[in-house]
């Protein structure tokens, strides 16, 4: 019959060459591609490609991953019944201008945020 055995990785040694970027950046993976791309070595397609491999540090999923982990979500939502409607155009022209005084008085003296006294 076979045998078989069972092993575990304890320890790792790579070997890798060094890498001139540009700007010196040496021992930079991207700046060794922008090196290449300004040579004329690889395409803006290549060069915007592996950009994007290395640069990418899924921070947008992480970030939805905790809102979501929260319930929470992006944005605000705004409470439409403490606004004013001041002015308009289009399809929310009422044919009610607000002159300066109309306008001030609503923006300043009746609004919610109005200062104290």
């Amino acid at each position: 019959g076979t045998q078989t055995f069972q092993s575990k990785l304890a320890s790792v040694h790579v070997d890798f060459n060094s890498c001139r970027g540009i700007n010196n950046r040496n021992n930079d993976l991207w700046a060794y591609m922008a090196r290449l791309y300004y040579q004329g070595d690889i395409t803006p397609q290549q060069f915007g490609e592996a950009g994007r491999i290395i640069t990418n540090t899924d921070c947008v999923e992480a970030t939805k991953y905790e809102l979501n982990k929260k319930q929470l979500t992006p944005g605000y939502d705004h409470d439409i019944s403490t606004w004013t409607k001041v002015a308009g155009r289009d399809d929310m022209f009422d044919g009610h201008p607000f002159g300066r005084e109309a306008f001030n008085s609503a923006f300043f003296e009746n609004s919610l945020t109005k200062p104290s006294d």
